[in-house]
């Protein structure tokens, strides 16, 4: 068996013991189910990483726990997509995350133990139109963007075949991170910098935030997202000092 991949050679191995206690050829097998026996072959030779739909229809071919056959094949399947040369990325364990980054890893995480699944097929078992578009799927597990709600975030948990009894883990993750990115976008507003200066007519704003005028501030710190992306932005009043003449205040 020429692989380095440990999980897919339990894998083979187990499904070769399953064969031979139901004591079937391949030509039997593929009577029991739409492959070719070649196929079922090939996927029991080690050589390659058999799909899924393979794998289970061998397992009930051979009246094999299918449950057992789609776990082992789960773990082949991490493991030839992790990622290779120092890149992968290390994700937190679940209690211990704290911000988006984390959340997004442990995102990232779950879904290569859910076997990778196609974009596809996640948006076809996420349910009711838009649920989670393939695209979305695609941008989360690629770090460009997070679940822009919680019924999203509770979709893609789903058809990542996470266990309902460790649902309520993730949505104490989901809202740690949020907390803390929310606590972190309002300290960042207290710490603007504002001084009113006039290039080419516009205004622009620089300079510390005075105690009486930071509570605006932050109250105006817009966080939220569009297009499944993080966007911050400060929406500030213009600050009219003293020595301001009546000429250069907005009108």
């Amino acid at each position: 068996m020429a692989t380095s991949n440990k999980s897919l050679r339990v894998l083979v191995e187990w499904m070769r013991d399953q064969r031979g206690q139901a004591g079937l050829t391949y030509r039997e097998l593929s009577s029991r189910t739409r492959f070719h026996a070649t196929t079922l072959q090939r996927a029991a030779s080690g050589e390659f990483m058999p799909k899924l739909g393979t794998v289970l229809a061998y397992a009930r071919a051979c009246d094999a726990s299918p449950e057992t056959a789609k776990s082992l094949w789960k773990r082949a399947r991490y493991e030839e997509t992790r990622p290779r040369g120092g890149q992968q990325l290390s994700a937190p364990r679940l209690e211990l995350v704290r911000d988006f980054a984390d959340l997004g890893a442990a995102l990232v995480e779950l879904y290569r133990r859910a076997g990778s699944p196609s974009f596809r097929s996640m948006e076809e078992r996420a349910g009711g139109y838009g649920a989670l578009p393939r695209s979305t799927a695609r941008r989360i597990v690629n770090r460009q963007a997070l679940p822009h709600s919680m019924d999203q975030f509770l979709a893609f948990l789903k058809v990542c075949d996470l266990p309902e009894r460790e649902q309520a883990s993730w949505v104490g993750a989901w809202s740690r991170a949020w907390r803390f990115e929310k606590q972190d976008a309002a300290e960042a507003a207290g710490a603007v910098a504002l001084e009113l200066v006039e290039p080419k007519g516009s205004l622009w704003f620089a300079g510390p935030l005075q105690p009486s005028e930071r509570a605006g501030a932050i109250q105006r710190r817009l966080t939220r997202f569009r297009d499944g992306e993080m966007v911050t932005a400060d929406v500030l009043p213009p600050v009219i000092s003293e020595q301001t003449s009546p000429r250069e205040r907005p009108r």
